[in-house]
């Protein structure tokens, strides 16, 4: 169950980037660009890790992504 867990969040960042995508194209709302944000200062801290040598670099990536992809999907729910 742990693996399935684990597994299922680390799926959100790949997930994420392809319904950010579309949801930039289909939908050009300014709520839709919030998780931007959030990924964006995840992505600079993950290369400012990997620059350092951490082995935890990526964390902030694979934990904001789920809340960034309920993020899109709640506004796809509002939209809708």
């Amino acid at each position: 169950m742990d693996l399935l867990l684990g597994m299922l969040v680390m799926m959100c960042f790949p997930v994420y980037l392809a319904v950010q995508v579309l949801a930039l194209i289909r939908w050009p709302w300014r709520i839709s660009l919030v998780p931007l944000l959030l990924m964006g200062a995840a992505l600079v801290s993950t290369v400012a890790g990997f620059a350092q040598g951490s082995n935890l670099a990526p964390i902030f990536l694979i934990l904001g992504a789920p809340v960034s992809l309920a993020w899109l999907g709640v506004a796809y729910l509002i939209r809708r």
